[in-house]
């Protein structure tokens, strides 16, 4: 089972690759974050562009899958181009199964963009936040 997160500029149909960041602190959690346009080029440049950033706190596990493999390591069937989450994961249950994970959430989220790839994130926490940016291109 799973359900499309609600939200503006979640869909990632024609959204390019996004930038990809990863923080981790010393002894700490990681972080991984997810920035792309997430409205339409329809002008000429320059132009705003609205940026939605995901940010996936205290991570336990990511996987990106290059979109010209097409594989899916978690044999979890969505097809959509968007923010989707996991509700029955067999990792997340697979993670609390081993006893040594002491937090009280765990969430696993996909997100797909055409012509890149699929990225799967376990995480305690997810932030949406939105931007504007100017594209000269």
């Amino acid at each position: 089972m799973h359900h499309l997160v609600d939200g503006e500029g979640l869909r990632t149909t024609y959204a390019y690759a996004p930038r990809v960041t990863i923080t981790t602190i010393e002894n700490g959690p990681t972080h991984v974050e997810l920035q792309f346009p997430s409205s339409g080029f329809a002008a000429p440049p320059p132009q705003e562009v609205r940026v939605t950033r995901l940010t996936f706190e205290h991570v336990l596990e990511y996987v990106w899958t290059d979109f010209e493999f097409d594989r899916d390591p978690y044999e979890i069937d969505v097809g959509a181009f968007s923010l989707t989450e996991i509700d029955d994961s067999r990792v997340v249950a697979e993670i609390r199964a081993t006893g040594r994970y002491i937090g009280s959430d765990l969430r696993h989220y996909r997100i797909t963009f055409d012509d890149h790839g699929t990225y799967d994130v376990v995480c305690e926490r997810l932030r949406i936040s939105y931007s504007i940016e100017v594209h000269d291109t």
